[in-house]
This record gives structure tokens, C-alpha cells and sequence, in this order.
């Protein structure tokens, strides 16, 4: 069998994403954490020998030799014929030992003066967490401007608000798209802020507390394109956990958010609602019941955001009770935070795909605002506004219409006449009472800064886009200047 048993169709790309989030680790296996950090450490080891090259513990024609064999592991490790030995314990140790194979052990053995594996796994993960930072923050961006661009179609489609699980009063679905935006935009800022503090250098820290070598911590900083070195060397090695349980708590909130609007959609989605339609593509089927198309990327959304607040707590209790210094269990916090990184990876993505194919019932969205008495605040506060009278008053006014409709479940403008009359309150007239009772015109009336009348959405969607603007000029910048100093480390020629 090659396709999933309920699958009707020939594998599409937005199927085949859908596939790959929603099945997990059922049938992927996962690599090995080391393995993800062999780019990094190939690079940290290449900056580092430089730098042992420019103070003249390496000659010209060593260090030309170990950063040709530095090479050849990573032609070797993209070609898949490089791989790590379990038997060496990690990848510092294996690569080191690869060098001492291909080069001997008079280049090879010069390598790790001046550092510990605490000082150079710490580096290593930093470069890895930059790396998926600047990532999501791609991800996260190109969905904001699906949500936005969805947002502006929706301006004027009335819609149900709802407090409580239960229907409130009239919005729109351009304002709840709106709300989904305003979260994401915060949580692009929440990576934009960890960048500088992630986006320092531990090299150079060694066991916990600095080394006797001469050697330039700045100049390792500058090649591998941090900021610069870390204040303490303590702190920079017993820390190691911190910078991943800051990019976690920020993931865990981007995964808060999507697993609110997930929820959302799959309640809308109900035949009890109809508001939208779940595109196909972006479904499941069941195994057992033909006419069945489940939410199952919204679920296994709304799954993932669990273990990744659980796993940000992990982050935030490892290292506790120990004495300052590194201790073994921080290397657990190295799987954690690559789980963090693997469950939030290409979410981003399918609720984009999802969104683009969105089905919106407006139809089934209007008729829901005329039910349920959800104009009863509008009436509230056009009776105060008109009448000048207390609001409290206004909405014992209210309440007594609703009851006097209960029968029919909408009001009318004889009951609500009744109950002014009783109340000593002037009546409404028929075009009172129909401004009222129109949708459109309630949510006009919210012309507030951040409300949901079309203009002032609109107004916000655009505030939303040129924040986002901002931080995607800053991000693609960065990315540009670290592929450009990579490929300078990687071609660099010793003097």
C-alpha cells in the first residue's frame, strides 16, 4: 500500500505536508541530536583553529591541512557517507578523532587547546538555536501574511462574538482574523527580542572558568558571527539551557495562539456551526468511515502545543540544586530543546495551506447574528446613549425584553415597546429599532481604535503588516550576513 488507506487522491504537496505533521515520529525516526550539530561544530572547530592560527599555536600549511579535512567530513556528512561513531560519545570528539585519522594526531591534537567540550557544546547549540530562530521567524512570517491578507477579504462579514462559549455579540470574521494577527506579530517580536541575548559567544569559557591559553575570544565571536563573547565564563557555560528555554517559552506562546484559532476552526468547522469549511487537503479521513474528513492538523496542533509548554518547563528546571559550574544533566536540556524545535517546525506552514483553502459561510455567519438576542448590548447602549438614561437602567430594560421574547428567541418591537412603556421610557420607533437590529450597522457603531468596524480592522492590519515589515528587513539581513561569514570561515586561506 502506498498511500493512506483513506487518501482519494493522487499525493499532493499540500497533502504530503499535512501527512508529515499529522503522522509525527509514527513513522519518521528521528536523527540523533549530535548529527543536527555537525554543521555547527564543524564551524565552531573551523573558527576556533583559525583563531589558534592567527595566535601561532597552528603554522600555515597545519592549519590549511585540518580545515582541507574539515571539508572533506562535511562534503563526506552531505553526501551521507560521514557518520557519527557511538562509540566516540559525541560529535567533538568524533570529528577530532576524524581529524587525527586523515591528518595525525600532530594537527589533530592541538585542536582543543584552550577549550572543554562544556565551552564548545554550548557554542554549538547556540548556533543551532540562531539558526532555528531565524527560521521561525520566516515561518511565523510568511503565515502572518496569509492571516492578513485573509483578514482584508473579511472586513465587513458579520459574525457572531463570543464570551463564555456562548454567542456575546456581533464582530466580524476580518476582526477575528485580526486578533490571530496581533497575536503572531508579538510573537515575532518575542524572537526578535531573545536574538541578542541568544546571540553571544561562550567560546572561549572552556571547563566553567576561562583557560590559561592567550587566546582571542572576540576574534572566535566575530568569525562565527555573534555579537561578541559573553561577560562571564561561568554564566556563559552553566547557562547553556537559558538561551533554549527562552527560544521555547517564546514557541510555546506561537503555539498557544495556534492552538487557540486551531480550536476555533474546528468548532466552527462543526455542522452545529457551519461557519467555515476545512479545505479537503488539508483534512484526514477516517480508516473505518468513508464520509468522514477530520480536523486532524488542528488536533495535532492543539497536541504539539502541550508538549511544547510541557517541554519549556523541562527547560526551565534544568541545572536546579546544582553547584555552580557545568554539571551532566544540562546535556538533557539539548534533546529538549530540540523536540521544542521539531513539534513548532512547519505548523506555521500548514495552518498557512489551511487558511489559503478556507471555505468562509457568510451566509451561516449573518444568520447567526440575528439570533439569540446578540444585539441585546446594542440595545443597551442605544437606549443610554438616546434616552440619557443610567446604563444600569438600560440594561434592566433590556433584560426584561429578552425575557418577554423568550418564546421567540428574537426580539420585537412591540415587547420591547411594552417593557419601555412599564419602565416610564419613551418607545422606539420602527427605524430605531431596525438600526438595532442590522449587524453591519452594530459593528460600524464600534468605531473604537482597536474595534472591530472595517475601517478601523483595517487600520490595524496595516499597523500589524509594518511592524512585521520591520522585522523581516531585520531578519533577512542577519540570515544574508551569516551566510556570507559561513562561507568565508568555510573558503577562508591561512596566511
Amino acid at each position: 500500500m502506498d498511500r493512506a488507506v483513506w487518501a482519494t487522491r493522487k499525493k499532493g504537496t499540500a497533502e504530503e505536508r499535512m501527512i508529515a505533521l499529522s503522522a509525527g515520529r509514527d513513522v519518521t525516526a528521528i536523527p540523533p541530536a549530535d548529527e543536527l550539530l555537525i554543521p555547527y561544530d564543524l564551524w565552531t572547530n573551523r573558527a576556533y583553529c583559525i583563531m589558534l592560527g592567527e595566535i601561532g599555536i597552528y603554522q600555515k600549511e597545519e592549519l590549511k591541512k585540518l580545515l582541507e579535512v574539515l571539508s572533506e567530513i562535511e562534503t563526506r556528512f552531505e553526501r551521507g557517507v560521514w557518520k557519527l561513531d557511538p562509540a566516540l560519545e559525541d560529535v567533538h570528539i568524533c570529528i577530532e578523532a576524524e581529524v587525527a585519522q586523515v591528518a595525525g594526531e600532530s594537527i589533530s591534537g592541538w585542536m582543543h587547546s584552550g577549550r572543554s567540550r562544556n565551552d564548545q557544546s554550548a557554542t554549538d547549540v547556540r548556533l543551532y538555536l540562531r539558526d532555528a530562530l531565524l527560521s521561525f521567524l520566516e515561518e511565523w512570517q510568511v503565515l502572518l501574511e496569509a492571516v492578513l491578507n485573509h483578514a482584508e477579504k473579511h472586513l465587513e462579514t458579520v459574525m457572531p462574538g463570543f464570551t463564555h462559549h456562548r454567542p456575546a455579540t456581533v464582530t466580524t470574521w476580518g476582526h477575528w482574523c485580526a486578533s490571530y494577527a496581533a497575536g503572531l506579530l508579538r510573537d515575532l517580536q518575542r524572537l526578535r527580542d531573545i536574538y541578542p541575548r541568544l546571540n553571544r559567544s561562550p567560546l572561549g569559557g572552556a571547563a566553567s572558568y576561562g583557560t590559561t591559553w592567550e587566546i582571542r575570544c572576540e576574534r572566535t565571536a566575530d568569525l562565527l558571527g555573534f555579537y561578541g563573547p559573553e561577560i562571564n565564563s561561568l554564566d556563559a557555560v552553566e547557562s547553556r539551557g537559558e538561551m533554549g528555554a527562552d527560544l521555547a517559552a517564546a514557541c510555546a506562546q506561537f503555539m498557544r495562539h495556534a492552538a487557540r484559532t486551531s480550536q476555533d476552526l474546528i468548532l466552527f468547522s462543526m455542522p452545529a456551526f457551519s461557519f467555515v469549511g476545512l479545505p479537503k487537503a488539508w483534512t484526514t479521513g477516517s480508516s473505518i468511515m468513508p464520509q468522514k474528513r477530520n480536523p486532524d492538523l488542528l488536533e495535532v496542533i492543539k497536541g504539539r502545543a502541550g508538549v511544547v509548554i510541557g517541554h519549556t518547563q523541562v527547560l526551565l528546571a534544568a541545572n536546579l540544586g546544582n553547584l555552580s559550574g557545568y554539571n551532566r544533566d544540562t546535556q538533557w536540556t539539548k534533546f529538549v530543546e530540540m523536540d521544542v524545535i521539531r513539534e513548532v517546525s512547519g505548523i506555521a506552514d500548514g495552518l498557512a495551506g489551511l487558511l489559503e483553502g478556507l471555505e468562509i459561510h457568510t451566509e451561516a455567519m449573518k444568520k447567526a447574528t440575528t439570533q439569540g438576542f446578540i444585539e441585546a448590548v446594542d440595545l443597551a447602549d442605544m437606549l443610554a446613549r438616546e434616552r440619557k438614561m443610567p446604563f444600569r437602567t438600560a440594561y434592566r430594560i433590556v433584560s426584561d425584553a429578552v425575557a418577554a421574547c423568550e418564546e421567540t428567541g428574537r426580539f420585537s418591537l412591540e415587547h420591547i415597546n411594552n417593557v419601555l412603556r412599564e419602565a416610564g421610557q419613551a418607545i422606539l420607533t420602527e427605524s430605531e429599532f431596525a438600526a438595532v437590529a442590522d449587524p453591519a450597522e452594530n459593528v460600524r457603531r464600534r468605531h473604537q481604535a482597536f474595534g472591530p468596524h472595517p475601517d478601523r480592522v483595517r487600520e490595524s492590519l496595516e499597523q500589524i503588516a509594518l511592524q512585521a515589515q520591520t522585522i523581516k528587513a531585520w531578519r533577512d539581513q542577519e540570515a544574508q550576513r551569516l551566510a556570507q561569514l559561513r562561507k568565508t570561515v568555510r573558503e577562508y586561506e591561512p596566511q
